[in-house]
């Protein structure tokens, strides 16, 4: 260990010194060498007094975080025991104080607040809340706050003490104690935050509870304490900074998007002006980031175009509407938001578009032709799929969570898109521009029913329409997942638990409502409900209850493990009485075919087919691969055979799913799975079977060649004639899956590549000129559609997070065509014809694909990285803080095998014809990688079949 004792001069000359009388440094420089500084302390000297604050500000807010959590396990711990002690009180309340609800209750729905709807109204610190409240038991503004956010939560969410409750803790309970808290007090004249916060939660509560008039009142309220504290005036906030001016700003824009949205559906005048300044993102956190978005949403809004239909005169200019319209058709903030933050923002943006269309219709021309949406008279067709995409890729707590305002603007859609239905004629509705329209309405009465129960005024209200128009109350026929009906939605209110459930958060594999629709043409349908307020997911009935085709995972019921509580009556209540008395049957193989069984499973032979040939072409071979190749080439064998025979048991226990198979979006467009199986059956044939065969196995894969190229030929054009007939959808809403009517007819030259080298001279030819034609065919195809799937990213931005593996299919157009290229360049016939006369004809076309092939390689590797990005990126998202695992298996999956298969190949030929060693390990690499997905996804598949078929109706999955 090193002492420093340097001399005065070294010290301050900052040189090492000898620590010698006198030191070789100062006599070298004739100084006087002397030690008579004072040794000062080594290391920190204390912390500075800014960074003393900040810890102590740190502690106390630990410390007060500590004792809202204990107030509330306490009241928790108090609850159970009150619950199992026999002859006592049902009560789940400590005994309160006359006149006053318990705190342990406070802290109850605070907690539910600071995790469910702190992103919605940022406005609130719990912490310093219940410090308020602990401290003093007469700060009747805290405590009268405290109340009417607990009984706006309630109410927000749907809570069951919103309707009664047993215990004296209902929300309207609370809402009564706001109320009688704030008589104890000149409420009035204290001017602070609070002052709006109160009676714009008491605002929430009363418009939840269908009394839209005391709402518009105490909203009013809030407004004109908003004027008293200046908050609509800039000046007032040069005199602010941090966190008290990030604060104000987001108070004032809460109450003047509250303002806006309440105005907007009840046709009143607004009062608050929009100022020019947002609220800061300065700690770029989810919840001020997802805000900040909001109030440049609402910016769009002027109070004025939601005048009543009488008003003369436009406000806004066409220019105006044009540029307000495209603004709000972006999406720039959605992949950083939570679900929560997502589902408001994006909802609000599709609202305020159809407030601006509203206004639109009054005041310009407008035409059904029209290439600008914004003057277009069917908008909100438009608007209504992009809005039940969102609802049903999402979990249904995050759209409960925001109430009646999400009614109301769900509603809004419903009712623009019924008017445009009754204007329509009929037969439009069947096969004409507002095809598959009606299922969209009844999704969106379905969403309604799932945020207001059934006995929402919205939802008479759609009903009454669809009613009046004749519009069918039935989902679209190529849809079949329902939402739970009335009668679950009364029994699972009815004896939800405690609401202590409603804070615990549900962690595992969140079943989402339904797959993302397909421009309209598949109306959602959720397989399954996460219950908004016990955070479960319900299965639905049998009666109700079918399955998207193209989902083959099970839906699965998960719910939590819950303690058993009191019904009020003083009698133990067990989980299993909590259960909806509709029976639930198994899944019988007939349904399972009808329901989950589709085009899509083809997917799975093709991959498994592709990865047995990729075995056979592994450049670093060891003993037994190829035997491994072929047990795998085998089994894909017994697979296909299987899916064939189940597909025709499917139309023949079914008539009506041979029809819905070719024209129904999106499983029409795995039809060409099933011969791009049959592509790997060929390939895999010549691989493992010709060299231990006779030649009469080369002749019949000659034959089955030429049978295949005009089978897929004449297929693909029929079927795009069907389709383009009775699928009609929009280039911009591509699906990935499109690619694959391309796929079957541009791997018939990689078939042709595969099994020339083998046939004589005189049929070789013939083959090797087919090969590269219907190469090419299906090449320009593929390249065709990605122009418009890059359109669709472009302008929808990611799909699905489940459904982003699906990108990775424009990696195969590149890859299969790289090895029908230098496959083919490599069995030109030297002896025969033309090649015969030109000797030097075969190594030029050899060199030629080869160096066309490297300059489409890179491209290749672009395309996958992209994929692989996105579904990476897409597959985690930050929830409350936490980061999640998004993705759920679904034969979308199956496209990270079959392309990147090709992908491998074609880096495989590339680096035999380079004669490159670098590039052959790590084609190696790659190969090892894929198949370790292709694994993965097999694993996963047959899982979720078993777990299908196996457990019990009523099993819960842990």
């Amino acid at each position: 260990m090193r002492v420093s004792n340097s001399c005065d001069g070294c010290a301050l000359r900052r040189v090492r010194c000898d620590t010698k009388r006198p030191c070789r440094e100062c006599t070298s420089r004739s100084l006087e060498c002397t030690f008579l500084r004072a040794r000062k302390k080594r290391g920190p000297k204390g912390p500075r007094a800014a960074t003393f604050h900040k810890v102590q500000q740190a502690q106390q807010q630990f410390e007060q975080q500590r004792r809202l959590w204990d107030c509330l396990d306490e009241a928790e711990g108090t609850s159970e025991q009150t619950a199992s002690t026999p002859g006592s009180s049902p009560t789940s309340c400590r005994e309160p104080a006359p006149g006053r609800l318990p705190i342990d209750v406070y802290c109850r729905y605070l907690r539910v607040f600071d995790e469910r709807l702190c992103p919605i109204w940022p406005v609130v610190s719990t912490t310093e809340l219940v410090g308020r409240l602990l401290a003093d038991e007469n700060d009747y503004e805290a405590w009268a706050l405290a109340a009417s956010l607990c009984a706006a939560t309630i109410a927000q969410l749907r809570l069951p003490e919103h309707t009664a409750s047993s215990d004296g803790c209902s929300s309207r309970d609370f809402a009564a104690e706001s109320q009688h808290l704030r008589r104890r007090y000149d409420y009035r004249e204290n001017c602070n935050t609070a002052s709006v916060l109160t009676p714009f939660f008491l605002h929430v509560y009363y418009a939840n509870a269908d009394k839209l008039r005391t709402a518009g009142i105490y909203l009013r309220e809030s407004i004109a304490f908003v004027h008293a504290l200046g908050l609509d005036r800039l000046d007032l906030y040069d005199l602010m900074e941090g966190e008290e001016r990030a604060l104000m700003l987001r108070l004032f824009w809460l109450v003047f998007i509250s303002e806006r949205t309440y105005c907007a559906q009840n046709e009143y005048p607004t009062i608050l002006e929009p100022i020019d300044e947002l609220p800061p993102d300065e700690d770029g956190s989810d919840v001020t980031g997802a805000f900040a978005s909001l109030t440049r949403v609402f910016a769009h809004l002027q109070g004025d175009i939601m005048g009543r239909p009488s008003r003369q005169g436009a406000v806004l200019d066409s220019c105006s509407v044009a540029l307000s319209q495209s603004a709000l058709r972006q999406d720039r903030h959605s992949h950083v938001l939570s679900e929560v933050q997502r589902v408001d923002l994006f909802v609000t943006q599709q609202w305020i578009r159809l407030l601006i269309w509203e206004y639109t219709m009054r005041h310009f021309k407008m035409s059904r032709e029209s290439n600008d949406q914004a003057f277009s008279l069917l908008l909100p067709m438009a608007i209504a799929r992009e809005l039940l995409s969102l609802l049903c890729s999402v979990r249904m707590e995050s759209i409960c969570a925001h109430g009646y305002g999400m009614e109301l603007k769900v509603y809004r859609a419903a009712d623009a898109l019924a008017d445009l239905l009754a204007c329509s004629p009929t037969t439009a509705h069947e096969h004409g521009m507002c095809f598959g329209l009606e299922g969209i309405l009844c999704s969106l009465k379905d969403v309604l029913v799932g945020v207001g129960g059934p006995k929402s005024v919205f939802v008479d209200k759609v009903k009454g329409r669809m009613a009046s128009s004749g519009l069918a109350d039935r989902p679209w026929p190529y849809a079949t997942m329902t939402l739970p009906t009335a009668y679950d939605y009364v029994e699972r209110y009815e004896v939800a638990d405690e609401v202590s459930s409603s804070s615990e958060t549900f962690e595992g594999d969140d079943e989402r409502l339904a797959d993302i629709i397909i421009d309209g043409r598949d109306t959602p349908r959720p397989q399954t409900l996460r219950h908004p307020v016990l955070g479960s997911t319900m299965l639905l009935d049998d009666d109700d209850h079918h399955h998207h085709n193209n989902n083959n995972g099970p839906a699965m019921e998960q719910q939590q493990q819950q303690p058993s509580s009191s019904d009020g009556s003083g009698t133990e209540v067990g989980p299993e009485q909590h259960q909806v008395d509709k029976p639930r049957r198994r899944w019988t193989l007939r349904r399972w075919l009808d329901e989950r069984f589709d085009w899509s499973w083809f997917t799975c032979t093709q991959s498994t087919g592709g990865i047995a040939v990729l075995l056979s072409e592994c450049p670093k071979q060891f003993r037994g691969l190829q035997t491994i190749g072929t047990v795998v080439f085998v089994f894909n064998l017994a697979m296909l055979a299987l899916f064939a025979s189940l597909m025709l048991l499917r139309w023949a226990t079914t008539p009506a799913t041979l029809r819905r198979s070719f024209v129904a979006a999106p499983e029409c467009f795995f039809y060409g799975s099933f011969w791009l199986s049959l592509a790997t059956v060929l390939i895999g044939t010549q691989r493992f079977g010709v060299p231990h065969a006779g030649p009469w196995l080369v002749v019949a894969l000659r034959v089955c060649f030429w049978l295949y190229a005009a089978v897929v030929l004449v297929s693909a054009t029929v079927h795009f004639v069907v389709i383009f007939r009775c699928t009609p959808l929009t280039a911009i809403g591509i699906h990935p899956a499109w690619f694959l009517l391309f796929y079957n007819v541009m791997l018939t030259g990689t078939v042709a590549s595969t099994i020339v080298d083998t046939q004589p001279p005189a049929q070789r030819l013939p083959i090797m000129v087919a090969g590269v034609a219907y190469q090419g065919f299906g090449w320009l195809g593929c390249m065709m559609l990605l122009t418009w799937l890059f359109g669709h990213l472009m302008e929808k931005g990611w799909p699905a997070a489940s459904r982003t593996p699906g990108l990775f299919i424009t990696v195969g157009s590149v890859g299969y065509t790289i090895v029908a290229l230098i496959g083919l360049a490599r069995a030109v016939p030297d002896e025969y014809g033309y090649f015969a006369a030109h000797p030097s004809a075969r190594e030029v076309l050899l060199v030629l694909a080869t160096w066309t092939s490297v300059f489409m390689w890179l491209f290749e590797l672009w395309l996958f990285a992209l994929g692989l990005l996105i579904t990476l990126a897409s597959g985690v998202a930050r929830e409350d803080g936490r980061w999640k695992w998004q993705l759920s298996f679904n034969n979308t999956w199956w496209a990270m095998i079959f392309p990147n298969v090709g992908f491998t190949l074609s880096t495989v030929y590339l680096g035999q014809e380079l004669q490159s060693e670098a590039v052959l390990w790590v084609s190696t690499i790659m190969t090892v990688l894929v198949v370790a997905a292709w694994l993965m996804n097999m694993v996963l598949m047959i899982k979720s079949v078993l777990v299908t078929f196996l457990r019990q109706p009523d099993d819960k999955l842990q």
